[in-house]
């Protein structure tokens, strides 16, 4: 599980960099980022492990998502 984490925040810091300049990639790996945050925090439930690190990720990653959304809107 541990590498499926790096891959997490690797296709998170791809997307935040790729949205700063307009790629439209950068909102395929963010998605991907999020995708990869929520099925860690539903396997993270299934086996008992402990929960507060996966739900800081997915909260910070849907953090970013949104402020790199407004940023690329110019608001």
């Amino acid at each position: 599980m541990k590498h499926l984490d790096w891959l997490s925040a690797g296709l998170l810091l791809a997307g935040v960099i790729l949205l700063r300049y307009h790629i439209a990639t950068g909102w395929l790996l963010c998605a991907l980022s999020c995708v990869a945050a929520i099925w860690l925090f539903l396997a993270a439930t299934y086996q008992d492990r402990p929960l507060y690190g996966k739900v800081a990720q997915s909260v910070v990653m849907l953090v970013l998502n949104l402020s790199n959304y407004m940023a690329w809107r110019g608001e």
